[in-house]
């Protein structure tokens, strides 16, 4: 099996606070697709060719990037291991009465 990552560039400045401004992130996300799409056919001559795009649930994107390409797309539903940890632990949260929240 062969995988191969490409990143596109934020192009931001380095001071820019990224995350702090959440809705400029996920508004990048929403309008990453046509970028995402160029990328993926300028390396179309490469072997060997897309045949599969794998990625995360915040990238809605994909889904129109994968149907320009002709190609299936697997989505993934990630979480920090924060959230894994609490929801492995929500039973003992219950019983303690941590949970719910007052």
């Amino acid at each position: 099996m062969h995988f191969r990552f490409l990143s596109l560039p934020d192009r931001l400045p380095a001071d820019h606070p990224r995350l702090l401004i959440i809705h400029e992130f996920f508004y990048a996300m929403h309008n990453l697709g046509p970028a995402m799409t160029r990328l993926l056919q300028s390396t179309a001559d490469d072997a060997p060719p897309i045949t599969c795009i794998v990625a995360d649930c915040l990238f809605a994107c994909t889904h129109e990037v994968a149907t320009a390409l002709g190609v299936p797309r697997v989505v993934f539903w990630t979480f920090c291991a924060s959230a894994a940890i609490a929801l492995a632990s929500s039973r003992l949260l219950l019983d303690k009465g941590h949970i719910p929240f007052n």
